[in-house]
């Protein structure tokens, strides 16, 4: 698994979404450190039923252990998800950006 991209000086994630549910999303990347680690930032209130543009600075992405995402750091996956099994959600499109 090799790293798809480095975290940025002032990097955000920017994503486009569409959802049917109210239920909070979840954005995830997975940092290659000694292991696989998670560090997630949860959308707790998502606009549904249109296409929305988000971008979120990756500094407030946060491990289990509350470790925020830090310059530098090797990302290897991405993925959106609901806690919520019937919901349904579309990515149109999902980039690591510099706001430099």
């Amino acid at each position: 698994d090799a790293a798809l991209v480095s975290v940025p000086r002032q990097g955000e994630l920017w994503v486009r979404y569409q959802t049917h549910s109210e239920e909070p999303l979840v954005l995830r990347c997975r940092a290659k450190l000694a292991k696989s680690t998670a560090f997630d930032f949860v959308l707790e209130r998502p606009v549904t039923g249109r296409w929305v543009s988000l971008r979120v600075p990756l500094e407030r992405f946060r491990s289990f252990a509350g470790e925020p995402l830090s310059e530098g750091t090797p990302l290897h996956i991405f993925y959106v998800y609901c806690k919520t099994s019937n919901s349904r959600h579309s990515i149109d499109d999902l980039a690591v950006v510099s706001r430099e």
